[in-house]
This record gives structure tokens, C-alpha cells and sequence, in this order.
């Protein structure tokens, strides 16, 4: 009997039914593996283009890993045979070096993981070098970095008003180094109006002396980068946000 009770209650246990997902769970999950995927993309394109360097706004490096006691002629020894050094920017752990040929900036990615000392350095295009297409935001360099930033701010706030509506702040970052609080990275970003002003600001503007020095100007996609990009990029970021 108890045997016959024990087969009866097996028969009437329930039997696991296969879970069911729903239209809009499935819709969700689908949206966030193209999210992942388009994220996955751009930050492969963007490591390719360090790597692969193609059509170029500037020559400049971006160099990481280095002693904060390491001098700026131990650097420019370690690339003096990359080829001629435009202008050598140091920080604490980084530095950013800007180089007159495109042949040069190649030789210096070859660097990549050799050791200056006992620390292995990290070379790539600097972000600031890749080149995009026109957009109605402006990355501008060249200035004097000695200056006072509101100077500055101010100098390039005149030349390019002159050419259409400022929209928003000139955005200047800054080197993050305890010994140079709020020194400018020498480089900076500003919106027009529109494409066809920000256009019109380059042809007219680049190579002229502003704020100290020969401006290098092109289109940049800096103040429309989405959120996940900028938290990458910026995470660390100091910059000023200053009005003009």
C-alpha cells in the first residue's frame, strides 16, 4: 500500500513548466545587446585609429606610464630618433608630444611598450589628432598656454564671433599635474551656430595669431559625444567650464 501511495503521489506531482518570456522583456534584452554592440564597435574603431592612424589634424602623441621624476629631455631623448619634436606638454604620469611629420608620428607609435627606465610606456594617437568630418564644433590649439585661460578664453571668444554665433562655453581642459593646477592643455573646443559658421571660423582663422600663438583649427566631435563615450574619455577630466 504505502508503495502504491508513493507511485500515486509522484504521478500527481507537478511537472516544471518552461519559463515564459515576454514580448517586452525580449524587446529589452534585445535593445541592450545592441547597445553593448554598438559600444563594443566604437571603442574598437576609435583603438583602431590609435593604432592605424589615417587622415590627421595634428601630430601629436599621447604618452603614458612615465615617473613623475622623469624629465622632459629624458623624452625627448627616448624619441629623438622618431623623428623632429614640434612641442613636448608634460604632466605627472603623461605627456603629450606633438611631432612635425605624419612619418615621425609612426615611428613614435612603434614605442608602444617599450620601457623608458623600468616602466613600460603606453603610446597612442592622441583623440585630439583624429581627424572628423564637418560638424559645426571647433578644436582649436596653438595658443599660449601661459596665458591667463580667462585671457585666453577671451581672445578666442573675439576672433571667432567675428564669423558667426558662439553657442555655449569655449571649453579649455587642463593638464592634470599637482605642479601645474589649472595650467591649459593647449588645446580647446567651441560651438558655432551651425556647420556652415564653424566653417567659415576655420578657412578664415587657421594659422592666424591668437591668444598668443598660431591657432591650428578643425571640425571636432567633442561636445556631441555620447554619454558612455564622454564617461571613457572623461572620467578623469578636469576642464573649465567657464562662460566666454
Amino acid at each position: 500500500m504505502a508503495k502504491i501511495a508513493a507511485s500515486k503521489k509522484k504521478s500527481t506531482k507537478k511537472t516544471d513548466q518552461p519559463k515564459t518570456v515576454s514580448v517586452a522583456e525580449e524587446s529589452a534584452g534585445q535593445k541592450r545587446k545592441v547597445r553593448a554592440d554598438e559600444e563594443t564597435d566604437e571603442l574598437e574603431s576609435e583603438n583602431n585609429n590609435k593604432k592605424n592612424p589615417g587622415d590627421l589634424r595634428s601630430k601629436l602623441v599621447w604618452v603614458y606610464g612615465i615617473k613623475p621624476a622623469t624629465s622632459e629631455k629624458e623624452l625627448r631623448d627616448f624619441f629623438e630618433n622618431c623623428g623632429e619634436i614640434v612641442r613636448l606638454d608634460k604632466a605627472d604620469r603623461h605627456a603629450y608630444i606633438e611631432f612635425r611629420h605624419k612619418k615621425d608620428l609612426k615611428a613614435a607609435l612603434n614605442k608602444n611598450g617599450k620601457s623608458l627606465g623600468d616602466l613600460k610606456l603606453r603610446v597612442e594617437v592622441a583623440r585630439e589628432s583624429l581627424k572628423h568630418a564637418a560638424t559645426n564644433t571647433i578644436f582649436f590649439a596653438g595658443f599660449d598656454k601661459e596665458l591667463d585661460v580667462a585671457l585666453i578664453r577671451s581672445a578666442i571668444h573675439e576672433a571667432f564671433s567675428k564669423h558667426g554665433e558662439i553657442v555655449g562655453d569655449i571649453r579649455i581642459p587642463f593638464i592634470h599635474s599637482k605642479k601645474a593646477l589649472k595650467k591649459p592643455k593647449g588645446i580647446g573646443y567651441l560651438q558655432m551656430a551651425s556647420i556652415e559658421q564653424a566653417s567659415k571660423a576655420i578657412k578664415h582663422l587657421s594659422g592666424k595669431e591668437i591668444a598668443g600663438g598660431k591657432l591650428r583649427l578643425d571640425f571636432s566631435e567633442d561636445l556631441k559625444a555620447p554619454e558612455s563615450k564622454k564617461r571613457r574619455r572623461g572620467k578623469k577630466s578636469d576642464e573649465g567650464s567657464e562662460a566666454s
